[in-house]
């Protein structure tokens, strides 16, 4: 079963649309309860796969759009949801960060194996990111959340290695300018 069909399926049972739509809406606890529930699913499904297809989304949306033109237990829900998405947003805002240095790691290295000299301005530019990220915040962080598991583990992750960055600037400032 989908999370859109679960959706569909709470909503139809408890006939939340037209309680939502009629202004005088209330939850009961146990509702509360499993649309969260539903959240929660909706955002591990994304956490754990980093996909989800269209419609699950859209109907998810359409979902929280309800919430938000209503008043009253309405208003929960939608914190709820809007705690969880901020959390979501900050992992994949993570995990891009975490790639793009990856990337930019792997193009430094390689540059380096072929005999670029320290006069390369992409070469140049490249180091002066990766020594930004590693003696930054974020490396700290996204460093932490690794060793707290919170990271997909099909990451490519050289970059948050004890050694992986600070090799390759010490090796940077090994090479001779020519």
């Amino acid at each position: 079963m989908t999370i859109s069909e679960d959706f569909r399926e709470l909503m139809e049972h408890y006939n939340l649309p037209e309680r939502l739509r009629a202004g005088d809406f209330v939850l009961f606890d146990y509702e509360k309860e499993i649309l969260k529930k539903n959240i929660d699913d909706f955002y591990e499904m994304i956490e754990r796969d980093c996909s989800v297809s269209l419609e699950d989304f859209t109907y998810f949306m359409d979902f929280l759009q309800i919430f938000m033109d209503t008043e009253g237990d309405a208003g929960e829900i939608l914190s709820y949801a809007c705690i969880k998405s901020n959390k979501l947003r900050s992992g994949m805002e993570r995990i891009s960060r975490i790639a793009h240095y990856e990337s930019i790691l792997d193009k430094a290295e390689a540059a380096m194996r072929e005999g670029r000299s320290r006069k390369d301005p992409e070469l140049d530019r490249w180091i002066e990111e990766l020594k930004y990220y590693y003696e930054g915040t974020d490396w700290k962080a996204d460093f932490a959340a690794d060793e707290r598991g919170e990271l997909p583990a099909d990451l490519k992750r050289g970059v948050l290695s004890e050694d992986g960055i600070y090799n390759v600037l010490e090796w940077y400032g090994e090479l001779e300018e020519q």
